[in-house]
């Protein structure tokens, strides 16, 4: 493979960030403290070669990860979590990450409120606990009380013209798609209807408003969060990592006996039309984040389970196992994959450069009993597997990516949606 010597296009780069293109070596850096962070990152975004990794300070350096929180996590929908986590007026759990804390809280009214965790009086935190259920929401520390629409109802020796109306709780923006919670702390977020569309076609016959959690299970990592959504945008390390997965899921293995994908498609299709299911994928495109389609399972396979027989009884609308698997990712923090048995959300935390948390959250049938109707240890394996599987991947790459003798490489031909994923991070960190 060639490299472009040409500077041409890069002189006005180069010259304010000291930058010279050059993959086969790697990209000089300069020094932190001679160019304003904003040139670092416009230069190492530059220097990026199409079809090829990032340069190390994406994945290490500090002030990239406070870019990244600022660029992507404070202005587009995150996934928070599950309505059925707050069945109840005044249930809350709190959704957090760098320094935001939101308090996500079943209202008197029934709906579902993203409250910023910071009292108007001095700032506490209002909410300790990380779930709780409470009529009224009371700061510790002098005893502000805000009701669970986040208006302030009480504030201990205030003098008679204080205004109580004009001391609300911030609230972030939220959306529920078929009983999954997004927020977004920006002022004015993303458009979300085209995803709740898109999303919701796949997610509402599993009937996660009524759903029960079954398990519940956090990861924290050693890795940089990019290096986890690249993991997840390609199969190329799937057949030796994830045998599993493998056995049940079509097409995982990248072999020549997975290749036929149309024509795999094109023999469930008519199930799964019969049934009203939506068979039409939704990819990435350049201005979207988000996509959902229906994975085929291998020939015999009722389910995702080890074996690929039932692991519990069937949820929501579905009357059929043997229904492929529900797919559905968003950018930056969501994953969603779900048989007509069992369902699995997978929620992505940043916790600093090199610290990402992983929530991992199963669902079976809200009626479904354990140890009756399902064994935990069967709804949970595939999951627990691949997950546990990937995060180890991901450390080694962070690992390797610490490295004195790191330098982005290419891509290989099946990792066109890992090239997709860098190119819509990079939109949004420009």
């Amino acid at each position: 493979m060639t490299t472009d010597d040409s500077t041409s296009d890069w002189t006005g780069m180069n010259l304010i960030a000291g930058f010279a293109p050059d993959y086969r070596r790697g990209p000089v850096q300069p020094a932190r403290d001679s160019v304003p962070t904003p040139a670092r990152i416009a230069a190492a975004a530059l220097a990026r070669r199409p079809g090829w990794g990032l340069v190390r300070e994406f994945y290490t350096d500090a002030e990239f990860y406070r870019h990244d929180l600022a660029r992507v996590f404070m202005r587009y929908w995150l996934f928070a979590g599950a309505s059925v986590q707050i069945p109840k007026p005044g249930d809350y759990f709190l959704f957090e990450f760098a320094d935001e804390s939101l308090v996500i809280v079943r209202a008197k009214d029934g709906g579902i409120r993203a409250l910023f965790n910071v009292c108007k009086h001095r700032g506490s935190r209002i909410c300790t606990l990380d779930k709780g259920h409470a009529t009224a929401l009371v700061c510790p520390y002098h005893q502000w009380t805000y009701d669970t629409e986040g208006r302030l109802t009480g504030a201990r020796f205030m003098p008679k013209e204080f205004d109580k109306s004009e001391f609300p709780l911030d609230q972030a923006h939220v959306r529920v798609v078929d009983g999954l919670i997004f927020v977004s702390l920006a002022q004015d977020p993303p458009p979300f209807d085209l995803a709740a569309r898109d999303m919701g076609a796949y997610i509402k016959p599993h009937g996660l408003e009524s759903a029960k959690i079954c398990h519940s299970k956090r990861y924290d990592l050693s890795c940089n969060w990019k290096l986890v959504i690249e993991n997840s945008r390609e199969c190329y390390h799937c057949k030796v990592t994830h045998q599993e997965y493998c056995k049940v899921m079509y097409g995982a293995t990248l072999d020549r006996a997975d290749s036929d994908w149309a024509g795999t498609l094109a023999r469930h299709s008519p199930q799964w039309k019969r049934l009203g299911l939506e068979t039409e994928a939704v990819p990435f495109t350049p201005s979207t984040w988000h996509h959902a389609g229906r994975l085929p399972f291998r020939d015999g396979a009722l389910t995702q389970s080890l074996d690929g027989k039932p692991v519990a009884p069937l949820m929501g609308s579905f009357t059929e196992y043997a229904i492929g698997a529900s797919a559905v990712v968003a950018y930056p923090n969501f994953w969603f994959e779900a048989s007509s048995d069992h369902a699995v959300t997978i929620r992505l935390t940043p916790v600093g450069p090199v610290a990402t948390r992983m929530d991992v959250t199963w669902y079976v049938a809200a009626d479904a009993v354990e140890g009756k109707d399902y064994d935990l240890s069967r709804v949970t394996a595939v999951w627990e597997a691949t997950g546990s599987q990937d995060w180890k991947l991901c450390q080694d790459n962070q690992a390797g990516v610490n490295a004195t003798r790191y330098r982005p490489g290419p891509y290989f031909q099946t990792e066109g949606e890992l090239d997709g994923f860098v190119s819509w991070y990079l939109r949004q960190i420009a």
